[in-house]
């Protein structure tokens, strides 16, 4: 009773403040006492006598630490409550993991349940006139929503790509006709069942690659006064889906100089927004003839036109191929191809302290190549050259034609290294050589003007623009042994080995010997002439000979014929 009555007298002077506080640990050796005869609070004693320390530091700041009360109590049982909670709340999402399994079982079953199964209405082929597939599906939904539950269809489907055929939805094929009759465009009488595991694709849409459109990206345009033409991509709007590009204007010398119609110009290009559906972004591979077109200052690097990393064709690197890195971390870094994978290239180095591979993203490598390497193109447009490089800034390669010696400027992503490298004395392959007149299977004639490991570039015989084809040697139907005669534009008569000038037409004043005659067309070599092996390719009449008459029958010159009255001397 002793201590209760302590208790009370404690109680009006723990809260006043007034009084000295008391030592720490006196209040516990009151409720020991109060609650002695308890076996259970015993043993709560000796658990929370675990909980006292030794140490100095600890008994310092047990003398600080305000006296505990009920309130402090209850708060101790408010955080072991929120500590059961937490424990409990982490203990249940650590066992979620070992049922992502089972939901990700669960989705897909889910999604199986959606597949069409023998209870669902089945899809039917329905024959209808070509051209009218979609006019024949509106009408035929057109009659159902008409007439309503008397037609037992379910739908109508008509794709873009399938022609002369829709879809009908029913459960019988007697259901189909039924909803066919008096269609002018549906002949019903021809009625296939779809079965049901190639339901889904007949209605699956394929999704659209989304177009990575970014600066420095080459395109070409699709519709309008460009069509055709190249472009340089400088801006893009994403939200808009609209872009702006570089063109090469076309000039309209008929225009006046301050009628630009709103288009705006810089440095001699064109600038103009249009839409992304109006260019095509795909496989795009500008010529450098195109590129030249792009440069801003006459003395620009080529090797700056080069940066086509957006339109690089995929899978240009192979096994073996030497490459150097170009862009990243590990620039100028030399090595040969291991293994290409989707975007990225596993290439081998002997640099020590490296990996044995490294995997490098293909936008960030080129194929080497040195001066004095034998190559061959395999693409673009000087495909089946072969030659020597001499030259190398890049991704640009100069290379010395082995059989024209003309220079070539190719991309390295277009050359492979060949050992088939054709001699400069090789210029014969079967019972064809260089500079015969042969006739091809398509009746069409020309010139070989060059000869290839794979077959003979050839100058045809085309009046409108000079063209050159690869053919093969099986390709060939003949050779042109006749040597026929023609007339030129004054009637004289031209043959094998005579010279003669160009009058007119793209060529005009150019001259040199006849190497053949066919159909009146004429194949001319002039030395001075660098493109087509010095080949030219005209009609006769466009060409006089040079020492001819103006009228005919005369090849001196002593046409008297304009003179009746005076004879030639004998």
């Amino acid at each position: 009773m002793t201590h209760r009555r302590d208790d009370d007298d404690l109680d009006p002077e723990d809260h006043g403040g007034g009084r000295k506080r008391r030592k720490a640990g006196a209040e516990f050796i009151d409720d020991i006492a109060a609650v002695d005869n308890d076996e259970e609070e015993e043993e709560e004693e000796a658990e929370e006598d675990d909980f006292i320390v030794d140490d100095e530091e600890d008994v310092r700041r047990m003398h600080h630490r305000p006296l505990p009360t009920e309130d402090n109590q209850e708060e101790e049982e408010d955080y072991e409550a929120l500590e059961r909670s937490i424990q409990a709340r982490y203990t249940r999402s650590s066992h979620t993991d070992q049922y992502d399994d089972e939901d990700a079982t669960d989705v897909e079953l889910e999604q199986q349940a959606l597949l069409p199964s023998i209870k669902d209405p089945k899809l039917w082929m329905v024959k209808c006139a070509i051209g009218h597939e979609r006019e024949a599906a509106v009408c035929l939904m057109q009659k159902y929503i008409d007439k309503g539950s008397e037609l037992q269809i379910r739908s109508a489907i008509a794709l873009g790509h399938l022609k002369n055929y829709i879809y009908v939805e029913a459960y019988k094929e007697a259901h189909v006709k039924e909803a066919c009759k008096g269609l002018r465009n549906l002949y019903s009488q021809k009625v296939m069942l779809v079965p049901i595991k190639e339901m889904t694709d007949v209605i699956s849409v394929e999704s659209k690659p989304v177009v990575d459109l970014s600066r420095v990206t080459w395109v070409r345009m699709k519709i309008g006064t460009y069509k055709g033409d190249l472009a340089k991509v400088v801006d893009v709007d994403n939200v808009q889906q609209k872009v702006t590009v570089k063109l090469i204007p076309r000039i309209d010398l008929q225009a006046r100089e301050m009628n630009i119609g709103g288009l705006m110009f810089k440095d001699g290009f064109l600038y103009k927004t249009v839409s992304v559906k109006s260019i095509c972004s795909q496989n795009i591979q500008p010529t450098f003839d195109e590129l030249e077109k792009f440069r801003k200052k006459p003395g620009e690097d080529v090797s700056s036109l080069s940066s086509l990393v957006a339109n690089r064709k995929k899978g240009h690197f192979m096994k073996g191929d030497q490459v150097i890195v170009v862009k990243g971390d590990l620039k100028n870094l030399m090595g040969w191809v291991e293994k290409v994978e989707e975007e990225n290239v596993q290439i081998r180095t002997k640099m020590k302290g490296l990996p044995k591979t490294i995997a490098v993203h293909e936008k960030q490598l080129c194929k080497y190549f040195k001066p004095g390497d034998h190559v061959k193109v395999v693409s673009g447009a000087k495909d089946g050259a072969t030659g020597m490089v001499v030259k190398v800034e890049g991704h640009v390669l100069y290379i010395v034609s082995e059989t024209t010696k003309e220079d070539i400027c190719v991309f390295a992503d277009n050359v492979v290294k060949s050992s088939q490298v054709i001699t400069a004395g090789v210029t014969k392959i079967g019972d064809y050589e260089l500079h015969d007149l042969v006739l091809l299977d398509d009746m069409s004639f020309g010139v070989i003007i060059r000869v290839v490991s794979e077959g003979f570039q050839v100058l045809k015989g085309s009046l409108e623009r000079p063209e050159v084809v690869l053919v093969k040697l099986r390709e060939i139907k003949s050779k042109i042994e006749k040597k026929a005669d023609t007339m030129d534009r004054s009637k004289n008569t031209v043959s094998m080995k005579d010279v003669v000038k160009i009058v007119e037409g793209p060529y005009k004043g150019k001259q040199g010997p006849v190497k053949h005659i066919y159909r009146g067309i004429l194949f001319i070599y002039d030395h001075h002439h660098l493109q087509h092996a010095g080949y030219i390719c005209t009609k006769a009449q466009s060409c006089v000979v040079v020492g001819g008459s103006r009228g005919s029958g005369n090849r001196n010159g002593d046409n008297l014929s304009r003179f009746p009255g005076i004879r030639a001397s004998r």
